[in-house]
C-alpha cells in the first residue's frame, strides 16, 4: 500500500517547501503538486527520484513508510488559502465571462429588433443598418475579450480546486434547470404568439393594423427583444455550468460544431436582412433565426453523437 500522499505532504514540510516552491524546483505547475498530495495523480518514475534527493529521503521512505507529523515542527503557511483564493478568482471569473458573453447574445439580437423597428418608417430606414452595427459592435468586442480572457485564465490555471459546497451546487442545479425550462416555454410561447399573428389574414391584420405601420413595426420588435432574453438566459446559464461541472472546464467546445452553428445563423441573419430590405418581409423574416437555432441544435446532438462513437 502507497502512502506516498501522505508522506509527500510531511516530508515536503520538513524540507521547507511550499507546494508552490517544490514544483518551481521541479519545473512543473503546483496544481500537479496539489494533485499528488490530493491523491489524484503520481509523478512519473524520474520524478519519483528527483523528490526523493530534494527531500532528503529514500523512495521506500517516500512510498511506504507511515510517516507523522513532527509535534514541535512549525507549519508552512496554510496551503488551502492559496487554493481557496485560487478558487474565489475563478468564481469571479466564471460570473464575469458568463454575464458578458451573454449579453453580447442580447445586444445582437436586440439589435436586430431595433433595426426591424428603424427599415418599417420611410423616415427612419436609412437609420436601420447604422443602428443595428451600434449594437453588433459592442457585442463583437465582448465576444473577442472575453473568449480571450477566458482562454488565458484556463492556459494560466490548469488546474481549479473542487471547493464549491454541495449546498451551492445543488441550488445552482435547481435554479439551472428552472431557468432552462423558462427561458425554452418563453421562446415557444413567444415564436407561437407571433406567428399566430403574422398567419392572420390580409383583412384582419389590415383591421388590427398589424400590415404596415407602427403597430405592426413595434410587434416585430418586441417579438425580438423577448426572443434577446430568453436566448440570453440560454447563453448565461450555459455558460455558467462551466463553473459548477469542472470537468468541462478547460476543455472548449467543438471548433467544428462552432463553425457549422456560425454560418447557419450567419446565413439566417442574410436571410432575415434580405427580407425585410427587399420585400419588406420583416415579421416572417424572423422565423429564419428559429429554423437556424434548430438547425444549430440538430448540428451539436449529431456532433455530440459521432465523438461519443469514436471514443
Amino acid at each position: 500500500m502507497s502512502n506516498f500522499p501522505q508522506n509527500l505532504s510531511i516530508l515536503r514540510r520538513r524540507a521547507g517547501y511550499t507546494q508552490e516552491t517544490l514544483a518551481e524546483v521541479l519545473g512543473i505547475s503546483r496544481q500537479a503538486v496539489g494533485k499528488w498530495e490530493a491523491g489524484q495523480a503520481l509523478p512519473e518514475a524520474a520524478t519519483l527520484i528527483d523528490l526523493a534527493d530534494l527531500l532528503g529521503c529514500s523512495l521506500d521512505t517516500l512510498m511506504r513508510e507511515q510517516l507523522t507529523e513532527e509535534p514541535d515542527a512549525v507549519p508552512l503557511p496554510a496551503q488551502p488559502d492559496e487554493d481557496q483564493a485560487l478558487y474565489a478568482a475563478f468564481a469571479a471569473h466564471m460570473d464575469t465571462y458568463a454575464k458578458k458573453v451573454a449579453n453580447g447574445v442580447f445586444l445582437i439580437l436586440a439589435g436586430l429588433g431595433v433595426c426591424t423597428l428603424l427599415s418599417g418608417q420611410a423616415k427612419t430606414e436609412f437609420l436601420s443598418l447604422p443602428g443595428f452595427f451600434l449594437f453588433l459592435i459592442p457585442a463583437v468586442v465582448l465576444f473577442i475579450t472575453q473568449g480571450m480572457a477566458h482562454d488565458d485564465f484556463a492556459k494560466a490555471h490548469p488546474a481549479i480546486p473542487d471547493l464549491c459546497p454541495a449546498q451551492e451546487k445543488e441550488q445552482f442545479r435547481s435554479n439551472y434547470r428552472r431557468s432552462i425550462a423558462l427561458a425554452a416555454g418563453g421562446i415557444l410561447a413567444n415564436v407561437a404568439l407571433f406567428g399566430a399573428l403574422a398567419m392572420l389574414s390580409e383583412e384582419k391584420m389590415a383591421l388590427a393594423g398589424l400590415e404596415e405601420g407602427w403597430l405592426g413595426d413595434i410587434f416585430g420588435c418586441l417579438f425580438m427583444v423577448i426572443l434577446a432574453l430568453c436566448v440570453r438566459t440560454l447563453v448565461y446559464w450555459g455558460c455558467l455550468e462551466e463553473k459548477y461541472d469542472l470537468s468541462k472546464y478547460g476543455k472548449g467546445n467543438d471548433p467544428v460544431t462552432g463553425a457549422i452553428c456560425a454560418v447557419i445563423m450567419l446565413f439566417a441573419a442574410m436571410v432575415f436582412l434580405c427580407a425585410g430590405f427587399l420585400w419588406s418581409a420583416w415579421h416572417p423574416g424572423w422565423m429564419a433565426f428559429v429554423v437556424g437555432g434548430l438547425l444549430c441544435m440538430m448540428v451539436s446532438v449529431i456532433r455530440d453523437q459521432q465523438k461519443k462513437t469514436q471514443t
